[in-house]
């Protein structure tokens, strides 16, 4: 029982020590190669498939080994920019099967409609509409379009239901 916590606690100094190391060069903290793999809902294994990795080579990152500056500018590239990495998950669509890349490509295009347009949130809601006994499916989503200036749009099933305006304070 001792050991194991002797040996819990050196792992920790061992990744304290390897991330100090990194800040010092300019390279991603462990935890920081963890958040960009965890952006886009992947597993270690299929984020290092996608990258074109060694299946173990995110796992040794975010546990213990310092990566190269190429690895680091390339998690550094796909954080920034997720057109790119839907790029290279388009490369990989067959290997990592299609249910994963669905969703990390769901999820790097809502992070590049964040990035083109700051203004614009979406999201799906289900009300109960008790006349009907039945939900209702409704997309609410803010819009910065000249045709719906400040305002919130409500679809229902694809059709502009109304726009309800808003006021959005200065910057």
């Amino acid at each position: 029982m001792i050991f194991l916590k002797v040996k819990s606690k050196s792992r920790k100094n061992d990744l304290a020590m390897k991330d100090a190391y990194r800040e010092q060069q300019g390279l991603l903290a462990s935890v920081q190669i963890k958040r960009i793999r965890e952006k886009y809902g992947m597993s270690q294994k299929r984020f290092s498939e996608t990258l074109g990795w060694g299946a173990a080579t995110i796992i040794r990152y975010e546990n213990h080994q310092v990566q190269d500056r190429a690895h680091d500018d390339i998690l550094r590239k796909i954080d920034a920019d997720p057109k790119w990495f839907i790029e290279m998950l388009n490369r990989v669509k067959e290997e990592i099967g299609l249910k994963h890349f669905s969703k990390s490509y769901q999820i790097a295009a809502e992070e590049i409609s964040k990035i083109e347009n700051p203004y614009t949130y979406s999201s799906s809601q289900s009300t109960y509409d008790f006349s009907t006994n039945k939900f209702e499916n409704y997309e609410f989503g803010f819009y910065q379009y000249e045709q719906y200036p400040n305002s919130i749009v409500i679809e229902e099933n694809g059709i502009e239901v109304s726009a309800l305006p808003i006021s959005i304070p200065a910057a």
